[in-house]
């Protein structure tokens, strides 16, 4: 197997550098090279995945976070959504129905407005006093009447009395 460009190998064939001497001491410090190379690799991939492994746990938080808090948001949101539904629930209640308002349209419209129940009252104040005016003429017709007919009483009370008077004198003999 050679070597081909573009693989992390050396480009210098082996077999010359194992040669020499200075072929051994330049492997050595190639081989040093590398390995040192591969150490600040080795530091660079643990330095890599270090920030990345703290990129990616940062990443996560914040999207915890940015979950808390649509989370918050969207109760928020339903709690204000339902407070919403209860006041106007609420106020929905304070309406009245088509049937409702019929019927009041139905009272208002056999109700009176207020001059023609004043007038009404008027008509029947009139009507009361002339009742009463009347009442005082049927009492004064009475009363008169009344009062010939205890005089009628009063004169047939007093004729029969004299009619027993009478009777009584003749029964015991008294010419009268």
């Amino acid at each position: 197997m050679g070597n081909q460009e573009g693989e992390d190998c050396l480009p210098i064939p082996l077999e010359r550098l194992l040669e020499s001497k200075a072929s051994k001491d330049l492997v050595e410090s190639e081989f040093k090279a590398i390995r040192a190379e591969l150490g600040a690799i080795k530091e660079r991939m643990t330095y890599e995945s270090y920030a990345r492994k703290e990129a990616v746990d940062k990443a996560e938080e914040s999207t915890k976070i940015a979950l808390q808090k649509a989370d918050s948001d969207n109760k928020n949101r339903f709690d204000n959504t339902n407070e919403w539904r209860a006041s106007m629930k609420d106020l929905q209640s304070n309406f009245i129905t088509r049937a409702e308002l019929k019927a009041i349209e139905e009272k208002v419209s056999s109700h009176i407005s207020r001059a023609e129940h004043e007038a009404l009252i008027k008509q029947f104040e009139s009507k009361i006093e002339k009742a009463q005016t009347d009442l005082s003429n049927q009492i004064t017709i009475l009363n008169t009447k009344v009062d010939r007919k205890d005089d009628q009483r009063y004169v047939t009370w007093g004729g029969i009395l004299l009619t027993l008077l009478a009777a009584a004198a003749a029964l015991m003999g008294v010419k009268i």
